[in-house]
């Protein structure tokens, strides 16, 4: 942690005059600090409450924080608009439709996903869109689900889906000290499917257990062999571009923000799937 320029509150007589002295012996060993002042503009403006609850907040990988200007603008939304069931046929129904629609051409215009190749659908979290995957995938036997060994719970319990229509399940290790997928396994796993099956593999694009960033190169390099990939983007930063085609997995399951948590998934060559029963 670095210090804070300002500290909230009424310090203890002397306490402040020795925060000073401090703070100008770091400037002076460290003077880039001055640099990132624009980030204190920003959490004065937005964040300010961190501070005034004493707060520090680490958790990005599990939500982000929301910003103040978000708040005020949704208010702003609300209070200005009369919205209704978007399912309905009336003028507010088409008001809340026309959101809906807009947001999700912004999400796909921020990952740089093509509406012709994506269809954004809306979860609860990415744990629910990775659970759609699950029920609509086409495994059947001689289909094959591989999963890297650092994958999230959610990942995993797609394997249950691949079971229940008598799929293989395969794994790929990690290889320590620095726990990245082994190559040259995986390499010989992805060989070895059956062309005329559905075959899925999924990996995150970092692992929340080591922190590790896989390659997105992974991606190509099955779909160039027939599978299909699954790719999670749950700890990746979320304003990194999805990548050109040869990047583009069949599914991604992204979360945007904290309470707004938004997938989107490139639609199936073989046209919609049925949900099981």
């Amino acid at each position: 942690m670095t210090p804070s320029r300002e500290q909230p509150g009424s310090p203890p007589d002397g306490a402040s005059n020795q925060a000073d002295v401090g703070l100008a012996i770091f400037r002076g060993a460290y003077p880039a600090f001055d640099e990132t002042r624009s980030l204190d503009d920003l959490r004065a403006a937005e964040f300010s409450r961190l501070d005034e609850q004493g707060q520090v907040y680490l958790d990005y990988t599990g939500g982000g924080l929301y910003a103040d200007s978000q708040i005020r603008e949704h208010m702003m939304l609300l209070r200005d608009g009369v919205y209704g069931n978007p399912h309905s046929d009336n003028p507010t129904s088409e008001a809340t439709t026309r959101l809906i629609d807009s947001t999700r051409a912004a999400v796909l215009r921020h990952f740089n996903a093509s509406p012709d190749e994506y269809d954004v659908v809306f979860t609860p979290n990415a744990t629910g869109a990775i659970k759609l995957v699950g029920e609509a995938y086409p495994f059947g036997p001689g289909s094959r689900y591989l999963l890297t060994f650092d994958n999230h719970n959610s990942i995993n319990g797609v394997r249950e889906f691949a079971r229940g229509k008598d799929a293989e399940v395969s794994y790929v290790p990690v290889v320590p000290p620095e726990l990245r997928v082994d190559a040259a396994k995986l390499a010989v796993q992805l060989d070895d499917f059956d062309p005329g099956a559905n075959n899925l593999l999924a990996y995150p694009a970092q692992s929340n257990f080591s922190g590790v960033q896989h390659p997105l190169e992974l991606i190509g390099q099955a779909q160039t062999k027939g599978w299909d990939v699954l790719f999670g983007r749950r700890c990746l930063y979320a304003d990194e571009p999805a990548g050109p085609e040869s990047m583009a997995p069949r599914f991604r399951a992204t979360i945007l923000l904290q309470d707004v948590r938004s997938p989107h998934r490139r639609r199936l060559s073989s046209g919609p799937q049925d949900r099981p029963d």
